[in-house]
């Protein structure tokens, strides 16, 4: 089923280190079209013009899940925004009482405007602060193999890079997630007639399997 998570119009404000604000997910997913745009001026924080509370479906939905999986995607634009409807973050802390694994996947490529040099730790260090408890993410599941050089060329050219773990990225998240396990694997595969760098069916099966 799909569900949406509030029934409330909302528009998404982002802010960054010196104080720009972009008006709606538009502004935050082509920020890199700005004139004033500045890789090294981060988005710090992020905000709806008003109040929201969780639907009450979605909220039974996350309480009564097994596995709560926050896939790859836009990091500002689509997936912490959740996290600030009022009530999402206190149902994903209840499902762990009733045994749900949370699972954080990690993206592939950076993208302009929001993750311009990020790490995986990067990603990982807003989503544990709006979650709120370092104790709570049960799994990291990160793609292992590395792209061919002309592949990853034509990435580079168009501003973006792959997402990886160092040793000391690897460390650094271990910090902010104790308690999760970090998952290695083949899980994505590149289609070269469309230029296409995706997670694949073995990430559903790998998710699946989890205990």
């Amino acid at each position: 089923n799909i569900l949406y998570v509030t029934s409330h119009d909302l528009r998404l404000y982002g802010e960054t280190a010196s104080q720009v604000i972009l008006n709606g997910e538009s502004e935050i997913d082509t920020r890199h079209t700005r004139e004033d745009y500045n890789p090294d001026d981060k988005i710090v924080s992020l905000y709806f013009d008003t109040d929201a509370k969780i639907a009450p479906r979605a909220r039974n939905a996350i309480i009564s899940a097994q596995k709560i999986v926050f896939p790859s995607g836009s990091l500002y634009g689509s997936l912490l925004p959740h996290f600030l409807v009022d009530g999402v973050v206190d149902a994903i802390l209840e499902s762990e009482e009733l045994g749900a694994k949370l699972i954080f996947v990690g993206n592939l490529m950076s993208e302009r405007g929001q993750t311009d040099g990020y790490k995986v730790s990067d990603h990982l260090e807003p989503f544990m602060y709006y979650l709120g408890k370092p104790d709570r993410l049960d799994y990291i599941i990160l793609h292992n193999n590395h792209l061919e050089t002309e592949i990853l060329t034509k990435y580079q050219v168009a501003g973006q890079h792959p997402i990886e773990m160092d040793e000391a990225d690897e460390k650094r998240c271990r910090q902010l997630a104790p308690k999760a396990k970090i998952i290695r694997d083949s899980i994505a595969s590149y289609t070269r007639r469309r230029h296409l760098y995706r997670h694949d069916h073995r990430l559903a099966k790998l998710t699946l399997d989890l205990k």
